[in-house]
């Protein structure tokens, strides 16, 4: 608190801590969209298996992005790599909401788990390397803690939605993916 610089550079920190949250809110967003009849329905009611794929393909997008964001990071720097993150964030979420069948949303899903990946991929990394030495070990071990603030935040936006009777209960939360991290 004597050094500004280092409250400052503390605070910048504690906003890269947040990119987590994307992750989390997406994990409680489904959780959430599953118990929405207004998403159920333009879904298909979705059971078993075609269910489970769409919770996964957000896993399939980080499996594949985490190698080519692991290539950015290290070839381009991670700030173009978070960048380039936003890119897919931004994408993701203006797809997931104005999606206009069920493929629509699970192409979307696809770039979100692309984006975790990036985000995943080069903000720790930029926080070890941005950190004040004696600092680094505490801000760098916060960064998962963001995932319980896109969870909650995401569960209370599902929640407050969940009256609506248009298709806007479930594309609402959709579009505010990107509020946390952004």
């Amino acid at each position: 608190y004597k050094q500004p610089h280092l409250v400052r550079l503390n605070l910048i920190i504690l906003s890269l801590v947040m990119f987590s949250s994307a992750n989390g809110y997406d994990g409680s967003l489904m959780n959430g969209l599953e118990a929405l009849d207004q998403w159920k329905a333009f879904m298909n009611n979705p059971t078993g298996a075609r269910l489970g794929w769409l919770n996964a393909i957000y896993w399939l997008g980080c499996g594949i992005g985490y190698p080519t964001a692991a290539w950015i990071s290290n070839r381009y720097g991670r700030k173009p790599g978070v960048y380039i993150g936003y890119l897919f964030l931004t994408l993701g979420c203006v797809l997931q909401t104005a999606a206009p069948n069920a493929v629509a949303f699970m192409l979307a899903r696809l770039f979100l788990g692309g984006a975790s990946a990036l985000f995943g991929n080069a903000v720790p990394l930029l926080i070890n390397e941005i950190a004040y030495p004696t600092h680094r070990g505490m801000l760098n071990s916060l960064f998962m803690s963001g995932w319980y603030v896109g969870g909650t935040v995401a569960a209370w936006v599902v929640f407050a939605s969940r009256t609506y009777d248009s298709s806007w209960a479930w594309r609402l939360p959709c579009v505010l993916q990107a509020l946390v991290p952004v």
